[in-house]
């Protein structure tokens, strides 16, 4: 955005004035102009200076002569206006050599040009340059604004940007996915500009053209940082959107929970005005990141960076929510997100599982470090037995969790008398645990100390059906020594399997192993 060595020299004033060096320099930025008639000048320069001069304070050796064009070159100047006839006569050969080694401008000027003028000359296409580029900095915004406010979106701005300056432009998220783009996106490899765009002091994505051919220029630049800062704007209101969302529909989640609403109409009413159709009922999935907590706190994530995740999380299950149940109800609780799954005339309850297939899938692929377990529950036709299925998902989520599994869905119909045993657990603990240290305990010391396998042959026996060869096929094992094991097993606990109410107790007291996990 600043004028160059170029620039200063194609003024009428100085249209008589000559290169005698470092030509290749003129494209030099030029900041500002100063008379240089001191011989430490060099020190109380900033860089990007023209410097005028006599060369009369220099020295009169070529040695001191020399020494100051160095000085000049080292402090970052842009170039020398030297009126060196009126002092020193001709430029040393050695001067002119330095110069063009280091891309250095040395220009003779007219001695009967004024420095004043000169000075004044620079000074006006510096502003002019200025002035010029604050009006289009300014056309710029303004186009740009405009576009947000009529609600263009990020098409809009990117088309507005890729017009303003003659490339293709691209507006991408975090993960430099292309949101909207304008003109043709090179396929081949290019050299890429991309500018932050900031909200909250986050990155949430960038605003990117491409070097085909020519540099990107200052003006360019500035026009990216300006949809850059635009497109943050637009990204603050869908964020306030989204986040508006998810409250609203938490708060809606809630009030289901605490069974607030008295009538279907009112439960409905609500359901609409979020976009959701509860009339013909739903089923629910709750899908939840894997040891979250646990990543939180291994990777010392801010609040900020775990914000962003739970986010993303969510954006990704409502997208895909969306392409196949448009009207059903998706928000985020805590670190789950909570799907009230609308029927479309298909079977939901396989059209759920396939769902939650679908989930898994997509958020693999967006989250590799990650696995994903969703809890579902029963398809409810009646709109005022959503709570039911709200608890439903989340009794077999948990479940599934307290037996360990992770990356898993668990239907409620799944979890069986896992559902009793649990409530017993956080219930009646004590109890609970008595039964487990009577009936299971025993045998698990025992194989700890003999490692007879007891357990694994009384679980693959119940697996089998209570199919004595089944089992011993399964095991690799002789029919006798089953039966051995299975008469060892009621030598220990007093339990035989051959007495209804005892095979009940094993049965119950290994599905509580798996819970109690000791």
């Amino acid at each position: 955005m600043n004028i160059k060595v170029s620039d200063v020299i194609e003024s009428k004033l100085l249209a008589k004035a000559q290169v005698v060096a470092g030509k290749k320099g003129l494209k030099n930025k030029v900041t500002s102009v100063t008379v240089g008639e001191v011989p430490d000048i060099a020190d109380w320069l900033n860089g990007g200076e023209v410097v005028l001069s006599t060369l009369y304070a220099a020295g009169d050796t070529l040695k001191e002569q020399t020494g100051f064009v160095k000085s000049l070159i080292d402090s970052g100047a842009s170039a020398l206006l030297v009126k060196s006839k009126r002092f020193i006569g001709q430029l040393d050969p050695k001067i002119i050599n330095l110069a063009d080694k280091n891309e250095f401008p040395v220009i003779e000027v007219p001695a009967k040009v004024r420095w004043t003028e000169i000075v004044s000359e620079i000074y006006h296409q510096i502003i002019g340059r200025q002035m010029a580029i604050q009006e289009q900095s300014f056309a710029i915004h303004r186009d740009l604004l405009d576009e947000v406010i009529k609600g263009g979106g990020y098409e809009s701005i990117a088309q507005t940007v890729s017009n303003l300056i003659k490339r293709p432009v691209s507006i991408e998220n975090a993960d430099i996915e292309i949101l909207a783009s304008s003109g043709l996106i090179p396929k081949k490899q290019v050299h890429k500009v991309s500018i932050p765009i900031i909200v909250e002091q986050e990155t949430k994505g960038f605003v990117s053209t491409y070097e085909s051919g020519n540099k990107v220029s200052d003006l360019d630049r500035l026009a990216l940082e300006h949809a850059a800062t635009v497109t943050a704007v637009e990204m603050g209101k869908e964020q306030v959107r989204i986040e508006t969302e998810i409250r609203l529909k938490g708060d809606f989640i809630d009030d289901i929970i605490a069974r607030e609403f008295q009538s279907r109409e009112a439960l409905l009413k609500r359901a609409s005005f979020l976009g959701c159709d509860l009339s013909k009922g739903a089923m629910v999935l709750i899908v939840d990141i894997d040891g979250f907590e646990n990543y939180l706190e291994k990777e010392s994530l801010s609040e900020i960076e775990a914000q962003r995740v739970r986010r993303e999380f969510f954006n990704t299950c409502n997208w895909i929510v969306s392409l196949e149940h448009g009207q059903s109800l998706v928000s985020l609780k805590s670190d789950s997100v909570v799907i009230f799954l609308i029927p479309d005339g298909k079977d939901l309850a396989k059209e759920g599982l396939k769902v939650a297939k679908s989930l898994k899938g997509g958020l693999k692929g967006r989250f590799a470090k990650f696995s994903f377990s969703i809890g579902a529950s029963r398809f409810y036709t009646d709109p005022m037995k959503v709570a039911k299925a709200f608890s439903e998902s989340k009794i077999a989520l948990q479940i599934s969790k307290r037996l360990g599994k992770t990356g898993s869905t668990t239907s409620f119909d799944e979890v069986g008398t896992y559902k009793l045993l649990t409530n017993m657990l956080d219930n009646s603990p004590k109890e609970t645990e008595s039964f487990y240290l009577e009936t299971i305990l025993p045998i698990k010391e025992y194989d700890k100390k003999h490692q007879a396998e007891l357990i694994k042959t009384l679980e693959c026996y119940f697996e089998s059906d209570e199919n004595l060869l089944e089992t011993a096929k399964k095991l690799y094992a002789h029919r006798h020594t089953v039966r051995y094991r299975l008469e060892r097993i009621a030598e220990i606990t007093g339990l035989s399997i051959y007495r209804s109410e005892d095979k009940e107790k094993l049965a119950l007291g290994l599905k509580l192993s798996h819970l109690i996990k000791k």
